[in-house]
């Protein structure tokens, strides 16, 4: 089993994507998403705050298997029908355990949850914040205004982390304070730090490919149901 690592922007490139590594994909015996906004708000602020979110099990493959993409623009009524994609023997990477973190992933990044997008207050990241989340996160449906920035504005674009400030002042449309131009200064090197250079997605991968002896097919499903032991009760 080979250990992998990545950094989160390039990573979500990956998912859905035939050109990269095959694509990330989830197998038919993957449960429905089921994380709620919170969620997915408490995981952007664990991974801001540095904090570990786990390592990922994907199976790397080419076997005709039902598989289906990771939902962009989620909705509580959508069918996981229109989700699956033609069933081929191309080399694909599919997720066995992690569905929940790299859907809110994807989810956050490169699309919408009820129609709403991800966006992150720049002057959030108080130790003293009143719960315990430390950098402010919220799915909106309409750009509030600053402070609240849309979240992959920042991730994506190559750009300098002073033109990102200097764009985020005019946003603001007012003098900012030496504190608030700190706060957002420290706050675009964060973003940038932890989701674009530092290589925060580790996975594990279970590899048919070129170990096609070593892992079949109901070994996989085994494997599954042992990582997914620890929620609802599964079997064969």
């Amino acid at each position: 089993m080979n250990n992998q690592k990545e950094t989160i922007r390039k990573f979500v490139n990956y998912i859905n994507n035939p050109d990269q590594l095959g694509g990330f994909w989830l197998p038919n015996i993957q449960r429905p998403f089921v994380w709620s906004e919170e969620q997915i708000e408490r995981l952007y602020d664990s991974i801001l705050r540095e904090y570990p979110i786990g390592t990922l099990l994907v199976w790397k493959n080419n076997s005709s298997i039902k598989h289906r993409k990771f939902i962009d623009n989620y909705k509580a009524d959508l069918r996981l029908l229109d989700f699956f994609v033609p069933i081929n023997n191309n080399q694909k990477m599919l997720v066995l355990d992690g569905q929940q973190r790299m859907q809110s992933l994807y989810i956050g990044l490169k699309g919408s949850y009820e129609g709403k997008e991800l966006y992150f207050n720049v002057l959030s990241g108080d130790l003293k914040a009143p719960d315990d989340r430390r950098y402010e996160f919220k799915f909106l449906l309409a750009n509030p205004g600053f402070p609240w920035i849309k979240f992959n504005t920042i991730v994506f674009p190559d750009k300098r982390n002073k033109e990102f400030k200097q764009e985020i002042i005019l946003i603001a449309g007012r003098t900012i304070t030496g504190l608030e131009d700190d706060r957002i200064e420290e706050n675009i090197e964060l973003v940038r730090n932890v989701f674009c250079l530092q290589e925060n997605i580790l996975y594990q991968e279970v590899d048919s490919i070129d170990r096609p002896s070593a892992y079949k097919e109901d070994d996989i499903v085994e494997i599954f149901i042992r990582a997914n032991s620890g929620g609802t009760r599964l079997d064969k």
